[in-house]
């Protein structure tokens, strides 16, 4: 394929939504955008620049989820490569950083194959390969919030429509937590109660966004699978949650597997967010407050010749 460079831009996303462990997520509507080119007559070590959120941190090429997808797609001829990346999501806060990185490889390698966008299916499932879980994957390629369901061997996925009056707000606090560690903490056996606690809740969570019903968003998004063994190693941030809750958020619940959390409102924001720094004052928290929406836009790329 001819070309000069090719865009990505790639949202942020938050798998889980409280009761829908490893099994639902939503775009979020934080941008990363990644710049590629590729000469293919230079024999020159690939050039990665970063700028944006946390640009200061220093990724090896050997952590380079981006880097990792195109020696693949190249055979390890990466000689010539160009990479420019404009974070905006925060690394290893539950806003699926990874996923992003992933994403952003995959469809550099669908440019390059000259693949049609009905190939997307095709890479999403490869993305969940690389991840090990699709609850942020799926939301990051192909928008909105995502429901994903294995079928024996074959994923499927269903968009699950957010109404548009509904806000998320965030706190990022500066700790940060790989979701591989906080998997780890994580019981291998679920108890019957708690699957049925979840079971319940998940369903009346896809019930309450389809009717608008958000009385019932509170109770819908509460877990017994995986947030507390993951609040553990962050107690402070259940201060956060409850602060949220408190000044009236609809709901609240960690974002991916922390240690953010995320909240929904449909107005009282500003209070909210007052009340957030005022808990995180309180408790020396330190951290940052965005926010934002759900997207229906996923993740896509700009081709110029």
């Amino acid at each position: 394929m001819n070309f000069n460079e090719i865009e990505v831009n790639v949202p942020a996303s938050s798998g889980n939504i409280g009761s829908g462990f490893d099994s639902i997520g939503i775009a979020v509507d934080i941008w990363n955008k990644v710049i590629f080119k590729k000469d293919f007559n230079s024999s020159k070590s690939p050039i990665i620049k970063y700028s944006g959120e946390e640009s200061y941190k220093k990724i090896s090429d050997q952590e380079n989820l981006i880097l990792l997808q195109l020696k693949k797609l190249f055979n390890n001829d990466i000689n010539g490569i160009s990479i420019n990346c404009n974070n905006n999501i925060p690394l290893s806060r539950g806003l699926g950083s990874s996923s992003a990185a992933i994403a952003a490889g995959l469809l550099i390698g669908s440019c390059f194959k000259n693949e049609k966008e009905n190939s997307r299916d095709k890479l999403l499932k490869i993305g969940i390969k690389e991840e090990g879980h699709p609850d942020n994957i799926a939301p990051t390629m192909i928008g909105g919030c995502v429901i994903s369901v294995l079928d024996n061997k074959e994923w499927v996925f269903s968009k699950v429509s957010i109404p548009e009056e509904l806000n998320l707000i965030i706190y990022i606090p500066e700790i940060e937590f790989e979701t591989r560690k906080s998997r780890s903490l994580l019981n291998p056996l679920i108890e019957r109660k708690n699957a049925v606690f979840n079971i319940g809740r998940v369903a009346l969570l896809i019930n309450s966004l389809n009717n608008k019903d958000y009385s019932l968003l509170k109770l819908a998004t509460q877990d017994m699978i995986h947030q507390d063994a993951r609040l553990e190693n962050f107690k402070e941030m259940r201060y956060i949650l409850n602060s949220g809750l408190d000044a009236g958020a609809l709901s609240g619940f960690i974002a991916g597997s922390g240690p953010s959390v995320m909240f929904f409102s449909k107005g009282r924001e500003m209070t909210i967010k007052y009340e957030l720094l005022e808990c995180a004052r309180k408790h020396n928290i330190n951290g940052k407050i965005v926010i934002t929406k759900p997207t229906n836009q996923g993740a896509h790329i700009k081709v110029k010749k």
